[in-house]
C-alpha cells in the first residue's frame, strides 16, 4: 500500500517537472523522501529545488550526505550550487578537491562556475568585502564569537584574497589558537602546496598545508578517543565531556598536534586528573613528560576558559 502511494506521488512529481512546476515537484519529492529516505529520492528532491532556483535550501536538505555527492559530476554540481547560493566559495573550492570522479573538462567547468559566481558577488558587494578585510586587520578588537563569524564570512572572498587574509591571521601572535585552527584546517582542505607562516604560541614556524591531515584524522585524536573507551567506570556523560575536551586540546595544537601529543595515554590520565576523575601517581620515568603535558593542559585550559 505504502509503495503504491509512493509510486503515485512519484508520477505526480514527474508530471510537475514536465510542466516546469519545479517548486511543487520539490514539495512532492520532500514528501516521498520522508517516507522513503534514500539517496535517489534525496537527489531528485535537491534537483527539483535547483530547478526551482531554491538553491539556498539545498544545504539544509543535504546535511550530512555531502560525501554521496562527490561520486558523479552532476551530483557534485548540485552540491556546489547549494554552497554558491550561500556564497561559501571557499567550501566550493574544497569540494572540488574531494571529488571521486575523473573528468578534467567537467572539473574545469565547475571551477569556472565558482570563479564566475564569486566574481559577480564581489562586484556587487565591494564595500562589504572591504569591511571584511578591515576586520581582519583589527581582529583583536572583536569578541571571540565575532572572530568565529568573521572566519566563516571570509569564505565569501576569492581564493586569492582568502589566502591573503589567512596569512595575516596565522601570523597574528595574539589570535586564539582555536581561531587559527579553523583557518589552518581550511588551508589543509584547499591542499595548499606552498609553505605558510604561522605564529605558534609565540614561535614563528612554517608548514605546508597539503601535507597535514584534518583534525579529526590526526593520529593523536584517533588514539586518544580509542583509549578513552577503556574507561568504563566513567559515566557516558563524563566520557563525552572528556572526549570533547581532548578534541579541543588537539585543535588548539593544530597543525603540530601529532608532534606534541606523543603519549596519548599520559594526556588522558592527566586530563582526568585535572577534572578530578583520576588520582594517578606518575612513575619517576614519566615525571618530566608528565610535567610538560601538565604545562600544556594548564595553558590550554586557560585559553578555553576565554570562550566561556
Amino acid at each position: 500500500m505504502a509503495n503504491t502511494h509512493i509510486q503515485k506521488l512519484l508520477k505526480q512529481a514527474q508530471q510537475l517537472l514536465a510542466k516546469k512546476q519545479y517548486l511543487a515537484a520539490a514539495d512532492l519529492y520532500e514528501q516521498i523522501y520522508l517516507q522513503e529516505p534514500t539517496f535517489e529520492m534525496e537527489r531528485q528532491w535537491v534537483q527539483a529545488l535547483h530547478l526551482a532556483h531554491h538553491n539556498q535550501k539545498i544545504l539544509t536538505v543535504l546535511k550530512n550526505s555531502w560525501l554521496q555527492y562527490l561520486n558523479k559530476p552532476a551530483d557534485t554540481k548540485l552540491l556546489l550550487e547549494g554552497l554558491i547560493a550561500k556564497h561559501d566559495f571557499i567550501a566550493a573550492y574544497q569540494v572540488l578537491l574531494q571529488i571521486n570522479w575523473h573528468n578534467p573538462p567537467q572539473k574545469v567547468k565547475l571551477r569556472q562556475l565558482i570563479n564566475t559566481r564569486q566574481l559577480a558577488f564581489a562586484r556587487t558587494n565591494v564595500k562589504y568585502q572591504h569591511e571584511l578585510q578591515n576586520q581582519v586587520l583589527s581582529v583583536l578588537t572583536l569578541s571571540l564569537d565575532e572572530q568565529v563569524d568573521l572566519i566563516a564570512q571570509l569564505h565569501q572572498l576569492s581564493l586569492q584574497e582568502f589566502l591573503r587574509m589567512s596569512k595575516l591571521l596565522l601570523t597574528n601572535p595574539y589570535l586564539h589558537p582555536l581561531i587559527k585552527a579553523g583557518v589552518t584546517e581550511d588551508l589543509v582542505k584547499l591542499k595548499i602546496s606552498t609553505k605558510m607562516e604561522i605564529n605558534f604560541y609565540g614561535k614563528i614556524s612554517h608548514f605546508e598545508p597539503q601535507r597535514y591531515p584534518l583534525i579529526a584524522d590526526l593520529n593523536a585524536v584517533k588514539n586518544m578517543q580509542a583509549l578513552l573507551t577503556n574507561y568504563q567506570h566513567l559515566s557516558e556523560d563524563n566520557r563525552q565531556a572528556i572526549s570533547g575536551e581532548l578534541n579541543l586540546y588537539a585543535a588548539m595544537l593544530y597543525p603540530y598536534t601529532d608532534d606534541i601529543i606523543l603519549e596519548p595515554q599520559l594526556w588522558i590520565d592527566l586530563t582526568l586528573q585535572h577534572f578530578g576523575f583520576e588520582k594517578t601517581v606518575q612513575t619517576l620515568e614519566k615525571d618530566a613528560k608528565a610535567g610538560k603535558v601538565d604545562m600544556w593542559l594548564s595553558k590550554l585550559g586557560e585559553l578555553l576558559s576565554l570562550f566561556n
